[in-house]
């Protein structure tokens, strides 16, 4: 979560692009990349890639990760729906979020010599 806060600061501050306006929902801030999104969606696959090994059956697995899809698309949906963001800050934020925990996940398998696949901890 580290590395997605520190990329969604530094490219807020280097993009600059200001939000949509809004009846419902007054802010301050950056639009570009949704912060919300970004980082609901790093937590949530995070989370995912850390307990699928913890759930055993199948219908757990797919609830997890289901799940994590679920609080992803809500915390996106919410974000355009109290029109805080536009659709591209939202997308540009699932992207990120995603970028960050492959990143992540990536270093970290290559440091401790983690060398299994995602797909064969889901075992399939």
């Amino acid at each position: 979560l580290a590395v997605t806060l520190a990329s969604l600061t530094m490219l807020k501050n280097l993009l600059q692009i200001t939000r949509p306006a809004s009846d419902i929902y007054q802010t301050g801030g950056w639009s570009f990349p949704s912060g919300h999104t970004t980082l609901a969606t790093s937590f949530f696959f995070l989370l995912s890639y850390i307990f699928v090994d913890k759930v055993r059956s199948g219908k757990g697995k797919t609830l997890l990760i289901g799940g994590s899809f679920l609080g992803v698309f809500l915390a996106s949906f919410s974000r355009i729906y109290l029109g805080a963001h536009w659709a591209l800050d939202i997308l540009a934020g699932i992207a990120l979020g995603l970028m960050s925990v492959s990143l992540t996940v990536l270093m970290f398998n290559l440091v401790f010599g983690e060398n299994r696949s995602f797909r064969r901890r889901i075992h399939l």
